[in-house]
């Protein structure tokens, strides 16, 4: 059973902050939700903390 099948039944919270500095996990972890059925405009990435909360304070 592929990752978007299992997705189909899923109610997916968006949007997602995830703070990471490293780009190829960063890469992975984008990758791994888009085939869980995220799309790329709920998927938020900050590569500090000082940049999270300058996404959060809106």
């Amino acid at each position: 059973m592929s990752l978007g099948a299992i997705a189909v039944n899923l109610i997916l919270p968006a949007p997602v902050l995830i703070v990471e500095d490293d780009m190829q996990v960063r890469l992975r972890l984008e990758n791994l939700l888009l085939q869980f059925g995220y799309k790329i405009d709920a998927l938020i990435f900050a590569a500090s903390l000082s940049e999270a909360r300058a996404h959060l304070s809106f």
